[in-house]
Formats: structure tokens, C-alpha cells, sequence
């Protein structure tokens, strides 16, 4: 059942990493205004922003399918959920989902925690 939760959690991840690389300008909006502001202030381009939290995203993707003490990239992605759930109230029928997706990832952790 963890190996289900796991590749459920990865592919939440991994997809709109791949797809920011396809399409910035779709996912740019899902970045919030504070950061876009911060980023600029130090001289990062949004789409440099956007592709750097990709990386994140794959490499919390890889590490959570590795199995391998998962508690820190399962939180990790439960506290990017909830960050991109509050940020983007104002597009919640689009991010209802994401509850369930954080569900997931807090359950890897407590099992993660756990072990």
C-alpha cells in the first residue's frame, strides 16, 4: 500500500515539473506574487524560479520512489502542498485536490517518522 502512496505522491510531483519545463507560462501564475517579487529583487527571473522549485520537485520525486527515509521529502512536500494551497486560495477548485495529494504525504511521513 506505501509503494502506491509513494508513486502517487511522485507523480504529483514529478508532472508539473516536467510540464513548467513544457510550458512556464502555465504555471508561472501558481507562483505567488511575494515570491515572484522576492526572486526579482534578487535578480531571479521567474522562469529561473519556476524551473529551480522543478528541480526540487524531481529530486523529492526520486527520493520518495527510492524508499529510502522518505520522512524528510514526504514533509518536505506536505509543507510545498500546503504552502501552494494557501498561496492560491482564489484558484481552489483547481487545488482542492491537492488536500488529498497532502493527506498522502503526511501519511508517508508519520509511516516514515515511525520506522
Amino acid at each position: 500500500m506505501f509503494l502506491t502512496l509513494r508513486i502517487a505522491l511522485a507523480f504529483s510531483l514529478l508532472y508539473p515539473a516536467l510540464r513548467a519545463v513544457q510550458n512556464p507560462s502555465a504555471w508561472i501564475g501558481y507562483v505567488p506574487p511575494f515570491v515572484l517579487n522576492g526572486a526579482a529583487t534578487l535578480g531571479i527571473s521567474p522562469i529561473v524560479l519556476l524551473h529551480a522549485f522543478g528541480f526540487i520537485e524531481v529530486v523529492l520525486t526520486l527520493w520518495i520512489l527510492s524508499g529510502k527515509k522518505i520522512f524528510i521529502p514526504a514533509l518536505s512536500a506536505a509543507a510545498i502542498l500546503a504552502g501552494i494551497i494557501v498561496c492560491n486560495l482564489a484558484q481552489f477548485d483547481i487545488l482542492f485536490r491537492d488536500i488529498s495529494i497532502l493527506i498522502i504525504a503526511l501519511v508517508l511521513a508519520k509511516k516514515a517518522y515511525a520506522q
